[in-house]
């Protein structure tokens, strides 16, 4: 699957969805959430970027992240495991950019 970008400014605090519906197989769900990991290249961003404990509705796991410096891009990674036992992953591109003056 292609990871999805998403953009936000330094100043904003947002709480990201990643929905694992369609790479869950027939009747399968999510059991728990491994972790949720912000890289800067290959720097681990996590201590100053997620807030909180990742939480978990259903198919989709939900994150806040915060912060980021300006012009720089991450990579956000949650690691998930189903009630099948298979340990699922979802990648999202993130762009943090001042917007406007």
């Amino acid at each position: 699957m292609e990871p999805g970008i998403f953009i936000k400014q330094p100043w904003e605090q947002r709480k990201l969805e990643f929905d694992f519906t369609d790479t869950l197989a027939t009747g399968d769900t999510l059991a728990s959430v491994s972790g949720v990991t912000v890289w800067e290249g290959t720097t681990d961003k996590s201590a100053t970027m997620v807030s909180g404990a990742p939480t978990l509705s259903g198919n989709s796991v939900f994150a806040v992240i915060i912060a980021g410096t300006e012009g720089t891009s991450y990579w956000i990674r949650v690691r998930a495991i189903t009630t099948n036992g298979d340990l699922v992953e979802d990648d999202l591109r993130l762009l943090v950019r001042n917007v406007g003056g």
